[in-house]
């Protein structure tokens, strides 16, 4: 079984690309990102903290595409070493002022050891 974070609703999903069964969101299109965000890589509990990021943006947008791109802003400003994303130009502004008017809670990441070998 995979564990992942629904990169729309910020509930944890079976499968980094099947549907969610809080929201119905599948997958965001770029599958690097999708299994990033999986138990492939971290434990369920950072996921579940990485959820509650997106559940923090939701309350101050429901635009789902902005909601999405402000994640991945928010973790290529606070955590570089998972992935670094460029938003469009068109939406920066916007994206860095949304993530600049929130506090967020604080995350330890934790690896995943389900999928280590030896």
């Amino acid at each position: 079984m995979t564990t992942a974070l629904c990169l729309s609703c910020g509930d944890l999903k079976f499968g980094a690309f099947c549907e969610c069964s809080n929201c119905g969101f599948t997958s965001s299109g770029n599958m690097q990102v999708d299994m990033t965000f999986s138990d492939h890589n971290y434990d369920p509990q950072t996921l579940s903290a990485f959820g509650k990021v997106i559940k923090a943006i939701a309350k101050e947008t429901t635009r789902a595409e902005l909601r999405y791109l402000a994640f991945l802003l928010y973790i290529t400003k606070y955590f570089p070493e998972i992935l670094e994303v460029k938003p469009p130009a068109n939406l920066m502004e916007e994206l860095e002022a949304l993530i600049e008017s929130m506090v967020f809670p604080a995350i330890t990441l934790k690896i995943s050891n389900k999928f280590q070998l030896g």
